[in-house]
């Protein structure tokens, strides 16, 4: 009995041309996934960190703004008469006029007179908005509201709108603040951002 033996018909494996070809398309496929992670990484990043920055920007405003616009505030509602202390500034309330401290004052508990207690210091201190309130259990330091800021300048207008250094003469306020992640990345290709903001505040009380 003769016993017959069927083998595949091709039995010939992959060539070293052929492995090289393969090895290069899936490189080629693995570095454009890479590419694309990294960018899409890199959009994440700077997305983030922006609106970190935006928010930090919105809060250090809005307080400031609030307090700005009612300075020199008085209940009485009666010019400051010498017997009493008068808001600094005069009648605006507003005193340490710098490009980067601003000094507030109102009559916060509404008794007719301004005491050195109804005051509220706003400073930039390295790259940190820092706020101290003299009032009685108060801020016995300046505390941070915000950090990562870059740049903070104010402008100080008389009712003409151009620049004064008299406090007497303020009728708006104008803030520019330039913020960043306080967690900023070293590098611009890692999703490095800056935000500026601005406003401008009319004094409610003048």
């Amino acid at each position: 009995m003769r016993i017959v033996s069927h083998a595949c018909a091709d039995q010939r494996g992959f060539t070293l041309a052929e492995l090289l070809v393969a090895i290069a398309v899936v490189g080629l496929i693995m570095t454009g996934l890479l590419s694309l992670m990294m960018t899409g990484n890199q959009t994440y990043l700077t997305g983030s960190n922006q609106i970190e920055a935006q928010q930090a920007a919105r809060v250090a405003l809005a307080r400031m703004v609030r307090e700005i616009r009612g300075a020199g505030y008085n209940p009485t509602g009666a010019a400051c008469p010498p017997s009493k202390n008068c808001p600094i500034g005069g009648a605006t309330g507003l005193d340490n006029l710098t490009a980067t401290a601003l000094m507030i004052q109102n009559d916060t508990n509404n008794n007719g007179t301004f005491e050195p207690t109804e005051r509220v210091l706003y400073t930039l201190n390295g790259t940190d908005l820092q706020r101290q309130d003299f009032a009685p259990g108060g801020d016995a330091t300046p505390q941070t509201i915000v950090g990562g800021i870059q740049a903070l300048k104010f402008t100080y207008l008389d009712e003409n709108g151009a620049p004064t250094e008299k406090p007497k003469d303020v009728r708006s306020v104008q803030i520019s603040l330039t913020t960043q992640p306080e967690n900023q990345p070293a590098t611009w290709q890692t999703g490095r951002v800056s935000v500026t903001m601005s406003d401008q505040i009319r004094l409610r009380n003048r």
